[in-house]
């Protein structure tokens, strides 16, 4: 169910899970907040994903990245990002709409959250547009709890009201 990414040899199928991704948070921003991702971070979001899936290439060995597979589809993605303080972040986390409410975005964040435990973090901090609440249940029903705004979490400075930020102890 779990398959560890190898970014260069899965790169195309990296790029379609996370332009699908981001497709939609771009498009709930604009059209809840008025806000252009594209324009925020001044290129079009084909650019800003290749970068994004270009940059797993390059990440620390504490760092992983998963995609869910059912068979041989692709029904999700996630990962965790070290953030060099004892503490790691939770990246990414999608299902895709067709799989929604079977529970995999569950399954997904236990599995990171052992994959942090195993790896000695102390804290797991996340970022999530609010208006992921089907999400922000999943995060507090395993004790994540809101706080400011964190380094390394690279959400845009426009964006940070809409967004909620979230951490707990490992």
């Amino acid at each position: 169910m779990f398959e560890r990414v190898d970014p260069r040899a899965q790169h195309d199928e990296l790029v379609e899970v996370h332009l699908e991704y981001f497709s939609w948070v771009a498009e709930r921003f604009e059209t809840l907040h008025g806000l252009s991702i594209p324009g925020i971070v001044g290129a079009p979001l084909q650019a800003v994903v290749d970068r994004m899936v270009r940059g797993l290439a390059n990440r620390g060995a504490l760092d992983v990245f998963y995609l869910l597979k059912l068979g041989d589809r692709t029904a999700g993605m996630g990962g965790l990002h070290d953030l060099a303080d004892d503490a790691v972040e939770m990246v990414k986390i999608f299902v895709r709409p067709e799989f929604r409410g079977a529970r995999l975005g569950e399954a997904l964040v236990d599995r990171l959250l052992e994959d942090a435990r195993a790896a000695g973090f102390g804290q797991i901090r996340l970022s999530s547009a609010r208006f992921m609440i089907p999400a922000h249940r999943i995060y507090e029903a395993r004790g994540f709890a809101d706080r400011s705004p964190y380094e390394g979490a690279g959400v845009p400075a426009p964006m940070v009201p809409f967004v909620r930020f979230m951490e707990r102890s490992l």
